[in-house]
């Protein structure tokens, strides 16, 4: 097993020619860092890079216990916000175990939990890897006025950037105008921001 301090993690993420066959991450991460380590880590799996390249990575990872509950929400719940669409576009994700916090030594405030990452089918195109690109400012946008429907946050977009009706029209077949950002699933949130970009909507 291969030990690093978490000053090199991202560098050995990086590495350009991993081995061949299955490869399973495994880690601790530091609680203070693994929530923007691992967007980082789902940017590099969005784009293929380094160890991410290959189809047949998963992630078993340690995170704050609310940091888990808020990757693994689904709709509808009350942790449910843009980490969890970030997460579960690309991974099937999941709490394989609690960890209380007596286990520790010496003890933290807060209990943790071992979520298990699986990343989806391979993307097959550079759209795809566009389309997480833009997922990024869609969720942005939604989740930063969550008590807002959704349709009164699109309404808003469409005159900020002055969008077509079409695009309305297009993002009424997608979600529910009356329905608030945590009650959007995931697919329809990358169904969104495939729509943005075949349009090219920048956010």
């Amino acid at each position: 097993m291969l030990e690093l301090p978490h000053q090199t993690i991202l560098g050995a993420a990086a590495i350009q020619d991993p081995t061949a066959g299955p490869m399973h991450i495994i880690g601790n991460l530091p609680f203070n860092v693994a929530t923007p380590l691992l967007l980082q880590w789902l940017r590099m799996l969005s784009e293929r890079q380094g160890l991410f390249s290959k189809s047949d990575i998963w992630m078993t990872l340690m995170f704050q216990k609310e940091v888990a509950q808020r990757l693994t929400a689904e709709p509808s719940t009350a942790h449910r916000g843009r980490l969890a669409v970030m997460t579960q576009s690309l991974c099937h994700a999941k709490t394989v175990y609690q960890v209380p916090s007596s286990v520790f030594v010496p003890r933290p405030k807060v209990d943790a939990s071992v979520v298990q990452l699986k990343p989806k089918l391979p993307f097959t195109s550079r759209m795809e890897s566009d389309v997480y690109s833009a997922l990024e400012g869609v969720l942005r946008v939604y989740f930063t006025k969550r008590r807002k429907t959704v349709g009164n946050i699109t309404r808003q977009l469409s005159k900020e950037l002055c969008l077509p009706d079409s695009v309305l029209a297009d993002m009424e077949s997608i979600v529910d105008f009356k329905a608030r950002p945590e009650d959007i699933t995931t697919e329809q949130f990358w169904k969104v921001a495939e729509l943005f970009v075949k349009r090219k909507i920048a956010l």
